[in-house]
């Protein structure tokens, strides 16, 4: 149970290393280093698929903009 909600994908958590480590290139990318976004995109695709990918990335960035982002100003 306590699984279920940790993990709702039921994915390894090498996959999720991978996916926070894609979220922190955008974030990068975002703050000055241009183009190097455009590797994580299929990375997150090829582990979870097109819509689940957009859909896990999303979230990383919002709480990357609005948590993560003002703490390093």
């Amino acid at each position: 149970m306590i699984e279920s909600i940790i993990n709702p994908l039921d994915t390894s958590w090498g996959i999720w290393l991978i996916t926070l480590g894609s979220a922190w290139l955008v974030g990068v990318s975002k703050s000055g280093l241009k183009g190097i976004a455009m590797f994580t995109i299929p990375l997150l695709a090829h582990f979870y698929g097109g819509m689940a990918s957009a859909g896990l990335l999303v979230p990383f960035l919002v709480f990357w903009r609005h948590v993560c982002h003002p703490l390093l100003l």
